[in-house]
């Protein structure tokens, strides 16, 4: 995979995540610590967060960083997102059926 693709696909989850829970940029940023040019550069696919901001997203939205970074899960699991209580997220993981 290309560095371009890799980009593309960790903007792509974020922003997926982040609109799946109905959040703003701004929310997000507030929520997570980190930057909304940060964030707003990896959505859009022009720069990669550091490990850093990789682990704070992959803590905030309860997913594994290594999902966020385009790689697949043990048994393909499919993650979604759902808002639950005071707007924390959860994960549900389903194994897809082959």
């Amino acid at each position: 995979m290309t560095t371009q693709a890799r980009k593309e696909i960790i903007g792509k989850r974020i922003r997926h995540l982040r609109h799946t829970l109905g959040l703003t940029l701004k929310e997000l940023a507030e929520n997570t610590g980190l930057k909304l040019a940060q964030i707003s550069n990896w959505e859009q696919g022009i720069r990669t967060p550091d490990l850093d901001a990789l682990e704070a997203m992959s803590v905030f939205f309860k997913v594994p960083g290594t999902w966020l970074m385009g790689f697949k899960e043990a048994g393909d699991e499919v993650v979604t997102v759902a808002k639950i209580g005071a707007g924390e997220p959860a994960v549900e993981r389903h194994m897809k059926r082959q």
